[in-house]
């Protein structure tokens, strides 16, 4: 099994926003605004289910990279 690749959405935007080229390339404008809407969809699911998170940022969304 091989290990899964995780970061908060914070990390990702510190990176491109302070230089990281890597992160950059990566995670471009268009791949982060491709990402909302599964995001937006992460929360409906959980709403559906009346669980409700009070606290939503960017610190608490995790983005993880299956490869």
């Amino acid at each position: 099994m091989h290990p899964i690749s995780r970061q908060t959405l914070s990390d990702v935007t510190d990176k491109v926003r302070f230089g990281d080229r890597r992160s950059g390339n990566r995670f471009s404008l268009e791949a982060r605004l491709d990402a909302l809407p599964a995001i937006i969809n992460a929360f409906s699911c959980a709403h559906n289910k009346n669980l409700f998170h009070y606290d939503i940022k960017h610190t608490n969304v995790i983005i993880v990279d299956r490869g």
